[in-house]
């Protein structure tokens, strides 16, 4: 059995002891006990956009920023139908090592427009799984007045799951 790792450093199990399993550690990331060996297993995820502008990103996993226990990222927009004008350009989840509930389950986007923008992305709904259902809203904003492509106030709704499970 392989030991395990977290951002480069060794996980630990209760007894303090070294960890030879994701899953045996008290320290349990993003509330969501099998996200940990999923993410060291490679397992990815799919933001799905629906609403203003419509489509996907697979994000996948990757070392942990500073502040995080587990983190996936996606920059791939291919798949983007972007009627809003807003450009998506990458998306990101991040659990952070403070809030280690589903609450510190972190939706990051980032759009390359300088008119349009979206609100301040709410968690609305988790399932944790597996499967994995994570629903966030926001709604489109206006920088430049007259600006948006789309109205102000559309909803966009981004839906994460599991690419990897069936």
């Amino acid at each position: 059995m392989p030991l395990m790792f977290n951002g480069g450093r060794l996980l630990f199990a209760d007894s303090g002891q070294l960890a030879w399993s994701a899953n045996c550690c008290c320290d349990e990331c993003c509330g969501c006990a099998w996200l940990n060996s999923y993410w060291q297993n490679g397992g990815r995820l799919r933001v799905t956009f629906s609403g203003a502008f419509t489509g996907y990103i697979i994000l996948d996993p990757e070392a942990s920023p500073e502040g995080s226990c587990l983190y996936w990222y996606g920059a791939d927009t291919s798949n983007i139908t972007d009627d809003c004008a807003l450009f998506p350009q990458s998306a990101s989840i991040s659990c952070l090592s403070s809030d280690k509930s589903t609450s510190g389950i972190i939706l990051g986007f980032g759009t390359g427009s300088g008119t349009c923008e979206l609100s301040e992305l709410v968690q609305a709904s988790i399932t944790c799984g597996p499967p994995l259902e994570i629903v966030y809203t926001g709604t489109i904003e206006e920088i430049t007045v007259g600006g948006c492509v789309c109205d102000v106030g559309d909803p966009v709704i981004f839906t994460i799951t599991a690419e990897d499970i069936a």
